[in-house]
C-alpha cells in the first residue's frame, strides 16, 4: 500500500522532468532558429546582387532584393565573410592567447628546477605535472555549460585572471600541494579561456 502512494508522486516528479526537458528543447530549437536565420541574413546582405532577368524594359534591376540564395551566391558571400579581418576583435584575442600559451609553454621546462628547489619526489612531481591536464579535462565540460548560458565574453576575460593568478601562486608555492593547487588554477583558466 506504501508503494501505491509513492507511485502518483514518481509520476508528477516524472512529468515535471518531462515538461522543463519540453521546455529546454523548445528553447535551444528558438536559439538554432534565430542563429540560423541571423546566418542567412548576414550571407544574404553579402551576397552579390544578381541581375533581374525578368527586367520588361531590357535593362538589368540590381536592386532587387532576394530571399533565397543561389549555390555561386551562397559561396561568394561565404568567401568575402571568412576572408574579411575584424582587427578589433582578433587583435586582443590572439595577444591573450599567445601570452597565455607563452606562459603556460614557460612553465613546462621550469618545473624540474622548481621540484629541485622545493625537493620534490617522482611522485608529487608528477602529481604536479598532470594536475594541469585533469583540470582542464574537468573544466571543459562546465565552461562549455557557462558559455552556452552567459556568452564566450566574460569568460575570456575572467579565465584570463585565473591563469595569471596560477601562474603567480607557482612562483609563490612553498610545496608540492601548492604547486599543484596553482597548476589546477591553471588548468581550469585555460579549460575556460579555450571552450
Amino acid at each position: 500500500r506504501e508503494k501505491n502512494q509513492l507511485e502518483p508522486l514518481d509520476d508528477r516528479n516524472q512529468h515535471w522532468n518531462d515538461e522543463k526537458a519540453r521546455e529546454r528543447i523548445d528553447q535551444i530549437q528558438q536559439f538554432a532558429k534565430s542563429d540560423a536565420s541571423s546566418v542567412f541574413q548576414l550571407l544574404l546582405k553579402n551576397a552579390p546582387l544578381q541581375a533581374d532577368k525578368n527586367s520588361t524594359d531590357g535593362k538589368t534591376d540590381t536592386h532587387h532584393h532576394a530571399t533565397t540564395l543561389t549555390k555561386h551566391q551562397f559561396q561568394t558571400s561565404l568567401t568575402a565573410l571568412s576572408t574579411r579581418i575584424h582587427y578589433p576583435t582578433i587583435l586582443p584575442l590572439a595577444a591573450s592567447m599567445l601570452l597565455v600559451g607563452s606562459s603556460v609553454g614557460v612553465i613546462s621546462p621550469v618545473m624540474p628546477f622548481v621540484a629541485e628547489n622545493l625537493n620534490l619526489s617522482s611522485t608529487q612531481y608528477g602529481i604536479v605535472v598532470s594536475s594541469f591536464a585533469l583540470m582542464k579535462m574537468m573544466g571543459n565540460v562546465p565552461s562549455a555549460i557557462l558559455v552556452e548560458r552567459h556568452g564566450r565574453k566574460p569568460y575570456l576575460v575572467h579565465s584570463l585572471f585565473l591563469v595569471g593568478a596560477g601562474v603567480a601562486g607557482i612562483g609563490l608555492s612553498q610545496d608540492w600541494m601548492q604547486l599543484s593547487l596553482c597548476r589546477m588554477t591553471i588548468g581550469l583558466g585555460v579549460a575556460a579561456l579555450t571552450t
